[in-house]
């Protein structure tokens, strides 16, 4: 598996600009691909992003991960209703404390 993944490693390194603009056309098709399924992912909003952040990161190098993860939040965030309906969900159960009642006795 490791071989694998060597060989499917850039043998050069390509300019910066390249290297952020194929990391956000990554994340484009990602977001493509996530507002195509917005029904099915609808409680897992970034799970498509992560590998478009790991595939940016290994094609290109550490930059571009991280580059893709901060483009990856922001277009996450960005559609704030949904995220804010996910982040907060009304508890199905409460738990209430009391005191301990006093006896009657001596």
């Amino acid at each position: 598996m490791e071989n694998l993944l060597i060989s499917l490693l850039p043998k050069e390194q390509y300019s910066i600009l390249v290297r952020y603009f194929a990391t956000l056309l990554i994340v484009a098709v990602a977001t493509l691909l996530r507002l195509s399924l917005d029904d099915e992912l609808q409680h897992y909003p970034m799970l498509l992003f992560i590998p478009a952040v790991f595939l940016s990161a290994l094609l290109f190098d550490r930059g571009s991960g991280f580059f893709a993860t901060v483009v990856s939040a922001a277009t996450v965030s960005s559609d704030s209703e949904k995220a804010i309906s996910v982040t907060t969900r009304t508890p199905r159960w409460n738990v209430s404390l009391r005191r301990p009642r006093r006896s009657s006795r001596p």
